[in-house]
């Protein structure tokens, strides 16, 4: 199935903009969605009753906001070195602030051309696509995409204990993975 059927099914079924681009593996996928965990929980349970074969899958991955097109192209560039949502992030990161992917998750930030400079510009992106607070002195201490990537698992916050009325406000990034028969 390609991409752009998977993504009609998507927004077809949830009725809201979702990015979709082709996941590290045949024929799995990565979709965005503006939302929370809770929702990508939902997500994953609603596409297993629709369409079970597609929900294996589909990773949902929510955040703050949908990536533009000149984005998505970006994160289409990324080689498949990363293993996570989170290092397939802090890749495209890499890649806006350096103009070049990362070659593994265990390339140093420096040796591919980094320096203090670009490492604000990798903190400061890594905010904008996960609302949390990056201090660039993590990309200094931590110069791999692995290394950032634990960082990131480790700092992102709880989920919020739900309130009486009203959405949670706090937004992460979460993917829900599926089995795959290989």
């Amino acid at each position: 199935m390609r991409t752009d059927q998977v993504r009609s099914i998507l927004e077809s079924i949830f009725d809201d903009r979702i990015a979709v681009l082709p996941a590290p593996g045949a024929g799995d996928w990565n979709a965005w969605f503006a939302g929370d965990d809770d929702a990508a929980i939902a997500r994953r349970a609603r596409l297993r009753e629709v369409s079970p074969e597609i929900a294996s899958a589909v990773s949902w991955i929510a955040v703050e906001r949908i990536p533009d097109p000149p984005e998505l192209l970006a994160w289409r560039a990324m080689p498949a070195v990363a293993e996570t949502a989170l290092e397939r992030l802090v890749a495209v990161a890499w890649h806006e602030a350096l103009g070049v992917a990362p070659r593994s998750v265990d390339e140093d930030f420096f040796a591919a051309g980094g320096h203090s400079l670009l490492a604000a510009e990798v903190a400061a992106r890594l905010e904008d696509l996960l609302a949390i607070a990056v201090p660039f002195t993590m990309v200094l201490d931590r110069p791999t995409v692995r290394e950032q990537a634990g960082w990131l698992a480790a700092e992102r916050p709880a989920p919020p204990a739900r309130a009486a009325r009203g959405p949670s406000v706090n937004v992460r990034v979460f993917a829900v993975a599926g089995s795959v028969a290989r």
